[in-house]
């Protein structure tokens, strides 16, 4: 069991690699230790959490990144079973789709990311909780486009949704914290 961190651990966008380990740090650690006292074979179950935690937060630069760590993690266990073949790695993935607007939950308001959209979350370097925390209580405009020229490029706020924000009230949809929502 490896602890290393009081609470959940940070996102992998704002993890500091000298406090917290990656997740595929985690995993070469730990079939380190379980290939070397396991002489009947072992079970590791390795699973991110922050997936989970970015998707309810509608956190997508997050999700992301939390994948793409998931997904080194899978690949330090493929190269273990490259050498080992007699390991079988499992896993599984199911994404789901996000609506263009409230109009409708039926499959012809579905929005289907593109390159384009994921190259825009590529270049975001700072999670939704981040920037919360960053903003404070009393948002700040001034604080607010900073943070989003600077750690944002590329996205910006319709006037409702940005009025909203610096007034610290959430929308009514699936999320309670200000920016998320």
């Amino acid at each position: 069991l490896g602890l290393f961190a009081l609470e959940d651990m940070d996102f992998e966008l704002d993890r500091d690699p000298a406090v917290e380990p990656s997740t595929a740090e985690m995993t070469a650690a730990a079939l380190r230790a379980l290939a070397q006292d396991s002489p009947k074979g072992f079970v590791l179950l390795v699973e991110n959490e922050n997936t989970d935690t970015a998707s309810h937060a509608n956190d997508a630069p997050s999700l992301m990144r939390a994948l793409w760590a998931f997904d080194d993690a899978v690949k330090v266990a493929l190269e273990l079973q490259r050498r080992n073949p007699d390991t079988l790695v499992t896993g599984g993935f199911s994404p789901t789709y996000a609506q263009k607007d409230l109009s409708s939950a039926g499959s012809g308001n579905r929005f289907y990311a593109g390159d384009e959209q994921f190259r825009m979350l590529e270049r975001v370097s700072m999670s939704l909780g981040m920037l919360r925390e960053k903003l404070g209580r009393k948002p700040d405009a001034a604080v607010l486009d900073a943070l989003l020229e600077k750690h944002f490029p590329g996205f910006r706020f319709d006037d409702d949704l940005r009025a909203l924000l610096l007034g610290g009230k959430p929308l009514d949809r699936n999320f309670t914290y200000i920016p998320h929502n």
